[in-house]
């Protein structure tokens, strides 16, 4: 087929091509609407153990110290499981805003807040620290807690940009449109 032939087949065919854009950038634009926006903060935990802290130097068995901190190593997975799960998602967030969990290393996680306001992800990034280790002595690991590696940055502004996931969506409903025009031709239908 010559460049010709595609045109006129695109010119007669455009309702549908059209049509199938415009649903494309529809979706695009819905989709927005279900990515958190507001105010972001991340922050790095390392889990310690205090067992190992307590012990005397001048002992001459040092493994009481090497299990706590190999304990705290594998707890990692474990604290990650915990605060991505629903039920400890529900009683901390209180519709206030979205938390999410990362293991960056063993005994590394790495906690993300977002709400609405500055105020409200700082606040929510303090109080799922504080359930976190709460939830360890109830769990019976009283000897382990989150300890902040550094001191948390400010919220940071999260957005969206709606023309772009629009634009998207039109291209992407556009290519659509231009198979399936494209496969109507080729089975004759």
């Amino acid at each position: 087929m010559e460049l010709n032939q595609y045109i006129k087949l695109i010119k007669s065919n455009i309702l549908i091509v059209l049509a199938l854009s415009l649903f494309g950038m529809a979706i695009a634009l819905l989709m927005t609407k279900s990515y958190p926006q507001g105010f972001a903060q991340d922050q790095t935990f390392f889990i310690s153990s205090q067992l190992g802290q307590d012990s005397d130097p001048n002992q001459q068995n040092n493994n009481p110290q090497y299990f706590e901190q190999e304990k705290a190593r594998n707890f990692t997975d474990s604290a990650v499981a915990i605060i991505e799960s629903s039920d400890f998602k529900n009683e901390v967030q209180n519709q206030q805003g979205f938390i999410s969990a990362k293991k960056v290393s063993p005994q590394v996680v790495r906690i993300s807040t977002s709400a609405q306001t500055p105020e409200a992800a700082s606040s929510l990034m303090e109080k799922t620290v504080s359930s976190i280790n709460q939830k360890l002595i109830t769990l019976g690991q009283p000897d382990l807690s989150l300890k902040p590696i550094a001191k948390a940055q400010d919220p940071s502004k999260v957005q969206i940009n709606k023309q772009i996931f629009a634009l998207t969506g039109l291209l992407l409903g556009f290519a659509f449109g231009i198979l399936a025009i494209s496969l109507k031709t080729y089975f004759r239908l």
